[in-house]
């Protein structure tokens, strides 16, 4: 991490976004709360698209998908818009060598918190081309890492693949 100075406060300020105001709003027990009784409805969406092969993760009513989906997607278009301006305020020092999410050389608490979120957009559907091509970018640089790799979500030993 930076040490000191705005920069390391956008660094915070992209975390807390995905870490406090992006993955709390699609948790499960958010979305069991959603639905008017408390309990799951009828229509469900229990699939979702993952690398190309259909994937049961868990059921969710089309108003819970609806609701994680708005989350994420307008959660993920702020992060868009702050790593934008922060790529555009550094480049006057450093050209285009910054690779990381918060404008670093070297991946950071940011970076740790994209990667499961942007795996958890795909499960709700977000058009992430459309809501955040450079996150996307940023994501391919951090999964070339394989201390990040190895630890896919379709890694861990609970996975439902």
């Amino acid at each position: 991490m930076r040490s000191g100075g705005f920069p390391s406060l956008q660094l915070l300020q992209i975390s807390e976004i995905i870490n406090s105001g992006i993955q709390p709003l699609q948790n499960l027990s958010v979305l069991k709360a959603i639905s008017s009784n408390g309990q799951m409805d009828s229509k469900v969406c229990d699939c979702v698209l993952m690398k190309s092969r259909m994937i049961k993760i868990w059921s969710v009513n089309l108003r819970q998908q609806d609701w994680a989906h708005k989350a994420i997607s307008k959660g993920l278009e702020a992060v868009e818009v702050l790593a934008l301006q922060i790529l555009e305020e550094l480049k006057e020092d450093r050209g285009n060598d910054s690779v990381y999410l918060a404008g670093t050389r070297e991946p950071t608490m940011a970076d740790a918190c994209l990667i499961p979120q942007l795996y958890n957009a795909r499960r709700y559907d977000v058009d992430l081309a459309t809501t955040c091509p450079h996150l996307l970018e940023v994501e391919k640089r951090c999964n070339k890492l394989e201390w990040i790799a190895s630890c896919h979500a379709n890694l861990q030993s609970d996975a439902q693949v």
